[in-house]
């Protein structure tokens, strides 16, 4: 099968081989191959009716559920673009995302239409809310606003038999606009094509070896690309089964995967970190699970997650621009700390700032190109300009810092905004965080740069305590352990918890703004000098 497909050619061809063969369970209901096909013909059919043509675009700002994948494969068919809004925007957040779109039509759920309520003043393009599972709209509050509101049951009033339109879809073709997650300003919109969705689905799912008789399990939400391509699409390409929650549980995960006995899994962002801490059970070696894909992986909990759950870990790199960069093969050594090998779809280099590659093992940007069409994003929708900055000299600008090895191992080091420079001395922000929440009363932490009077950087941490009684001067004995001296911290401030956006990470950009505040302590001011080995004369 050609991997040149477009995400409603996947679905037709999956759909003539394993006919109504479930493709995903959400929330326990299992939609099959055939109700996919059939439900984005008559999506697609309507919204043809509705006048959408290729190019417009549609909103979804719903959780988990199968109407989001109906629309995606309507808009594949269509030519139309989908517009997954993660469902924790609220207030200008979504206005932003909404007006950047500029879809008039939306399809959301209850417990979201208030939300919609909210911002109807600031997004004067939306005009149609169709909402899913309101039991006939009738306690739906807000019926009376601005707003064409209608239940999503009218979207599925076409006709399955044909498609009604003459549009043909092509691979390269746009199919959604995913918004980037906003961590060093306002987020922007990626469009995504057909053929980057499937053969980013082809990529993950070889080198994890995916088969056809397994399961794979996610609780990740698919407007998320680790949900949408990383459990989903893998599944849709080799034919297996998904098992979607909308939310992760720590107590449930282990019982869905016994329930459906699933032999793959996806855990993202602290996940892992949650699995890791629940008490050991002798039954953790017998759980199905064949393949458990995770990201970030702390060097040292390789081994120790493979024995405990009698599984092998694969990770990867990437973000929604470009992914996966990297993706360690099931076949390979894993090693600690890095994220596998670079993706055969594309070219990876290490360079400096002039962009000019760097030797193996030195760090400097991680940049990539493809070497094929339509395997990145497709550019910034609406923005030409910020698009070219990032496709300089032809390679995609990741505005991360990482290293390449000798055998061609990818690490990834730091975002480069967030790296810090003092001393001569380049720093990774992520390394002094982890080394900071490695002390018994520390819960959580960021650390950033702020100006230096003598140049370069001073280090500020902001830091969440589990127990208020440790002090500046202890935690700054406890740097001179853990941290090289020239990275320890000049100024702490202890904060109730950290700025995070949608999906969790840390707003550094606004610590940045905040800068040094009355609730900043100096560690020059109060007098803490650091303790520094010094040389020995010969």
């Amino acid at each position: 099968m050609s991997n040149r497909l477009t995400l409603a050619g996947l679905v037709d061809e999956r759909w003539s081989a394993l006919g109504e063969k479930p493709y995903a369970l959400y929330d326990d209901v299992p939609v099959t191959w055939g109700d996919l096909r059939r439900r984005s013909i008559r999506v697609a059919n309507v919204l043809n009716g509705r006048g959408l043509e290729p190019g417009d675009v549609v909103g979804i700002y719903l959780n988990n559920c199968p109407e989001i994948m109906d629309i995606l494969v309507a808009a594949s068919r269509l030519g139309v673009l989908a517009v997954p809004i993660n469902t924790a925007q609220v207030g200008d957040f979504l206005s932003h995302q909404v007006n950047e779109a500029g879809f008039e039509l939306v399809i959301t759920e209850p417990a979201l239409f208030p939300r919609l309520e909210q911002i109807q003043d600031d997004v004067p393009g939306l005009q149609d809310v169709l909402v899913a599972r309101a039991e006939g709209l009738v306690d739906l509050p807000g019926l009376r606003s601005r707003y064409n509101v209608a239940d999503v049951s009218v979207l599925y009033e076409g006709t399955e038999s044909h498609l009604e339109t003459d549009h043909q879809p092509d691979p390269g073709d746009p199919l959604a606009i995913l918004f980037t997650s906003g961590t060093t300003g306002k987020s922007k919109g990626v469009v995504v094509s057909n053929h980057y969705f499937v053969n980013g689905a082809r990529v993950i799912a070889e080198n994890n070896e995916m088969l056809r008789t397994d399961v794979w399990y996610g609780a990740v939400p698919l407007f998320h690309f680790s949900g949408l391509l990383g459990v989903l699409g893998c599944a849709m390409w080799v034919g297996c089964t998904a098992i979607l929650d909308s939310w992760f549980s720590l107590t449930g995960t282990w019982d869905q995967v016994r329930k459906y006995n699933c032999t793959g899994m996806i855990l993202v962002g602290p996940m892992l970190n949650m699995v890791w801490d629940l008490p050991e059970d002798p039954s953790d070696a017998d759980l199905p699970i064949r393949v458990l894909g995770a990201a970030p992986i702390p060097p040292g909990w390789i081994e120790p997650i493979q024995e405990r759950y009698n599984c092998r870990l694969v990770t990867m790199y990437g973000m929604t621009e470009c992914f996966p960069i990297s993706v360690h093969n099931l076949n390979d050594v894993m090693k600690p700390g890095t994220a596998g090998k670079p993706n055969s779809s594309f070219d990876v280099q290490i360079v400096d700032d002039h962009d000019q590659a760097v030797a193996p093992g030195e760090v400097g940007e991680i940049v990539a190109r493809p070497k094929e069409p339509n395997v990145m994003f497709e550019g910034y929708f609406n923005r030409p300009e910020e698009t070219l900055e990032r496709m300089r000299t032809l390679w995609f600008h990741t505005g991360d810092y990482g290293r390449i090895d000798e055998d061609g191992y990818v690490t990834f080091v730091d975002r480069k905004k967030d790296a810090l420079r003092r001393r001569g001395e380049n720093m990774s922000s992520m390394e002094v965080e982890a080394a900071l929440i490695g002390h018994p009363a520390i819960a959580d932490a960021a650390v950033v740069a702020v100006p230096s009077p003598l140049g370069e950087d001073d280090v500020k941490a902001c830091l969440v305590r589990t127990d208020d009684s440790v002090t500046h001067e202890e935690l700054i004995r406890y740097c001179e352990e853990h941290i090289p001296f020239f990275a320890i911290p000049r100024y702490i401030e202890f904060v109730d918890h950290l700025p995070r956006n949608a999906v969790g990470r840390v707003l550094k950009f606004t610590l940045r703004e905040e800068g040094i505040n009355d609730a900043t302590w100096d560690r020059d001011e109060a007098g803490i000098k650091i303790k520094k080995l010094k040389p020995t004369r010969h």
